[in-house]
């Protein structure tokens, strides 16, 4: 488009004035959703982190979370406990990416209530550097914060915890699968519980899948962790509809999600749920957003592809 091309002649090859950054609230262990692998390190132990690198690239080990700053103390934690709970009392083996074989393969930790209330946005605006000619002359001197001058917030401990279990149903006998997810489950509450603060596990789920990647289809059979796997559970998308919507029913109950509270509203999220990873910063980004759309009570919004609808109805 003509206009694209102009502005970009005269804005250093930008299509629109830069107006600056509003930063995150909470630049250490933000994320309220982590994915663990599980696999072998370095050393050939049973490990839970992530992956050294792209796997398309021949890396196949897993490292522990030591050192992650995007991870929370609560999720690195959670990931220690199944670590020690694989290394000293599961027999079975953990998923190996190399033949795709094995049982263990993934854990995500969900938390809510973590999150710190941020400021108004323009407490966390970074101003662009000196010189540009693209300046906000829409904000104040004294909205453009200093980085020494401002104030980091911190996470602290969540008042929900959920924590989902993958699992390849066939790497196994299911009376062996059954036995040990039943026995993670006491492992992994025990463990929550004796934390100080106590760690406060409200969702315990396993999600059955048997595919190359871990990212498993939407219709993968999850149930509550301890449960009993049956030979239905483990045909995954052979599931018809009448089975899907018996399974969809059997996991609408509340032990099955957790509560997050963001910008006065309460959401209900599901370990399959898409909701911001970095509470506090949709927070700002949604504040902004609201006041540049300027939505009243005749505007008509579309919040396409939605995921748990926050968007739409924060503003």
């Amino acid at each position: 488009m003509t206009w694209t091309k102009e502005a970009k002649q005269t804005r250093d090859g930008l299509a629109c004035p830069f107006l600056g950054i509003v930063r995150s609230p909470v630049l250490e262990g933000y994320r309220n959703k982590c994915e663990f692998s599980i696999g072998p390190s370095c050393d050939g132990e049973k490990s839970v982190g992530f992956l050294l690198g792209a796997y398309k690239d021949g890396f196949t080990r897993i490292a522990q979370p030591i050192g992650c700053r995007n991870v929370s103390p609560t999720s690195a934690r959670v990931a220690h406990i199944v670590q020690d709970f694989l290394r000293t009392k599961s027999k079975l083996p953990v998923w190996d990416k190399r033949n795709n074989s094995g049982v263990w393969r993934q854990v995500l930790v969900r938390e809510a209530g973590a999150s710190p209330n941020p400021a108004s946005w323009s407490e966390y605006l970074r101003a662009p550097p000196e010189g540009d000619e693209e300046k906000n002359d829409t904000l104040g001197e004294s909205d453009q914060k200093e980085g020494d001058e401002e104030e980091l917030l911190v996470v602290g401990r969540p008042s929900q915890l959920m924590v989902a279990i993958q699992i390849n149903p066939h790497g196994a006998k299911r009376s062996e699968l059954n036995q040990e997810t039943a026995a993670l489950l006491e492992a992994l509450t025990a463990a929550c519980a004796a934390e100080e603060p106590v760690i406060p596990l409200v969702s315990a789920m396993m999600q059955l899948h048997s595919g190359v990647s871990n990212g498993a289809p939407a219709n993968a059979s999850m149930l509550r962790l301890g449960e009993e796997i049956t030979p239905l559970m483990c045909e995954g998308s052979k599931h018809d509809d009448d089975q899907a919507a018996e399974i969809a029913q059997h996991l609408a109950l509340p032990d099955t999600e957790i509560e997050e509270t963001m910008c006065g509203l309460k959401f209900r999220v599901s370990a399959g749920a898409f909701f911001q990873v970095n509470t506090a910063a949709a927070e700002v980004l949604y504040q902004l957003a609201g006041e540049w759309a300027g939505c009243g009570g005749r505007t008509l919004l579309f919040d396409v592809c939605c995921g748990t609808g926050t968007i739409g109805l924060t503003l």
